[in-house]
């Protein structure tokens, strides 16, 4: 795109101050909050109350920057926008289909879960390189202050953040709605900060931040997504000799070193408590409770599978099976959606992350792919969370720390 009109410094900054202002206040309001003050995620309320206010802010956003800011776009970012935009239609038309088949309580987590993140991430392509990095940065800085209030909640057994689910043992939240979206979204995070031009001893820290965060949320998938993070990361770590051989010896040093560091860590977070879950094994009646929702196939019809059901009766069907909600996206996606549908949306979805992830660093993918997996064993994705929108946003702000031309 040509550039008609120089953009000064002092309005770069304010339509950044609008983009970041907005993705983050998506990322760091949490609905257990929100639900003191509005019906979000409860049954009462109109469906203007039904998305969060970092969802309209992303909005109003998404409106402004492009209508008020010219600036050039790489072959990389044009491909990353057209691909953002080609979900958001296939959501629209989703959301549509769902409307006419009598669905729409679905909805509502399409829009303030992928939409939100979709319009976030176009609008923060059309900012300036430097601009995308530092919203990244701001938002794992979200990430790690979320990690340490966790850490403190563990700690104290004080929240600092409403969480009405009454749980066996208390499991810390941080400034998100769940323990196992701070562990997810901390053991994504790992791999990107390590790819971030942050100082080295910063890097440490907040990795070290991390992992503490996401064992304080007692969040056993997610702990095992860390560990393996953080082998990876010593492993991927540059080492820059004067020959072959000396990079070779220090390289193994520094995996021997760290796998050591990494035993003792556990070692001692075992006898600190923080892994008291894993006592259990992974098979305990909240894992089991993933598995029985399968069984939820064998209360409908074929039909029902094909074509999808309202929210209402599926919350209906999982009451008989004694559990208390839907835990796994990909069920909560044939089941709302229909199974013709779900697999276009899970096909579009991967389409856009494909463009994404083209070209990127080697831990970017790996985190990414992290992130999946460990999403993909709740119902992290079929809820309404800032997960998809942190993912998206780390991505590009990543990618934006290698591009060394301004795009201005």
């Amino acid at each position: 795109m040509r550039n008609s009109r120089a953009n000064s410094a002092a309005f770069l900054t304010a339509v950044f101050a609008v983009a970041a202002t907005a993705i983050v206040l998506r990322v760091s309001l949490p609905a257990n909050l929100l639900n003191l003050f509005m019906e979000y995620t409860t049954d009462k309320g109109s469906f203007i109350q039904k998305l969060h206010p970092g969802t309209y802010a992303i909005v109003a956003a998404a409106i402004i920057v492009p209508l008020t800011l010219r600036a050039y776009v790489d072959a990389w970012t044009l491909r990353s926008i057209r691909a953002m935009a080609l979900f958001t239609v296939a959501v629209v038309l989703l959301i549509a289909y769902l409307i006419v088949a009598g669905h729409f309580g679905s909805a509502g987590y399409l829009i303030d879960t992928y939409i939100a993140a979709t319009l976030g991430g176009i609008t923060l392509l059309l900012l300036p390189p430097d601009m995308r990095a530092r919203t990244a940065d701001l938002v794992l800085f979200v990430l790690i202050v979320s990690a340490i209030i966790g850490i403190f909640e563990f700690v104290t057994h004080i929240r600092l953040i409403p969480y009405p689910i009454e749980e066996h043992e208390f499991r810390p939240t941080g400034l998100l709605d769940h323990p196992l979206l701070l562990g997810l979204l901390c053991s994504t995070a790992i791999p990107f900060v390590a790819a971030s031009d942050w100082q080295r001893s910063m890097r440490i820290a907040a990795i070290c931040i991390l992992f503490l965060g996401v064992a304080a949320a007692s969040a056993r998938i997610a702990m095992l997504a860390a560990s393996l993070a953080t082998a990876v990361v010593i492993l991927a770590a540059p080492i820059r000799t004067a020959s072959s051989s000396q990079s070779a010896r220090l390289k193994a040093l520094m995996i021997v070193a760290g796998a050591i560091l990494l035993a003792a860590a556990i070692t001692v977070l075992a006898f600190s408590g923080f892994l008291d879950r894993f006592s259990r094994g992974l098979t305990d009646a909240s894992a089991m409770a993933r598995i029985r929702i399968y069984d939820i196939f064998g209360l409908v019809s074929w039909t029902e599978i094909l074509f999808g059901m309202p929210a209402e009766d599926i919350a209906k069907l999982v009451k008989r099976l004694d559990l208390m909600v839907l835990e796994s996206s990909p069920v909560a996606w044939i089941l709302h959606f229909g199974l013709f549908a779900a697999i276009g949306f899970v096909a579009a979805f991967l389409g856009m992350l494909r463009t994404l992830l083209r070209g990127a660093r080697p831990l970017v993918v790996f985190g990414s792919l992290l992130f999946l997996a460990v999403a993909l064993t709740n119902n992290t994705l079929s809820t309404k969370t800032p997960a998809v929108l942190v993912l998206i946003v780390l991505i590009i702000g990543t990618a934006a720390r290698h591009i060394r031309t301004p795009l201005r």
